[in-house]
């Protein structure tokens, strides 16, 4: 049950990302696959691992990536429509502005 609320916070927090920058996907993949050849790079010089590990780990990463690449999230859904009395308004406009898209908080990371 922990795991199945997991995944679909994981996928909320993945789409609202994608609404706000449609390329955090793309700079997901390229992380992961930067941090995958840095693993794999640390586990050709480390001495001392067994290669059963080894192997498990670096399957297990391709797996993921596997995964990874054949994410596919709908397109972000379009604006709203404008509220019946047309754009806002001076005081409407003058309301705080939210954080920035793009900020920390939007961005899913899995840790």
């Amino acid at each position: 049950m922990t795991v199945k609320h997991l995944r679909s916070l994981q996928r909320a927090q993945m789409t609202a990302a994608l609404s706000t920058d449609p390329t955090v996907l793309g700079k997901y993949r390229a992380g992961f696959s930067e941090c995958m050849n840095e693993v794999t790079r640390f586990l050709s010089t480390c001495e001392g691992v067994n290669t059963e590990v080894r192997t498990r780990l670096l399957g297990h990463l391709a797996s993921c990536m596997t995964q990874i690449n054949t994410m596919n999230y709908p397109a972000p859904p379009p604006p709203p429509p404008l509220p019946p009395g047309g754009p806002p308004t001076a005081a409407t406009a003058a309301s705080p502005p939210g954080p920035p898209p793009g900020t920390a908080d939007s961005v899913w990371r899995p840790w």
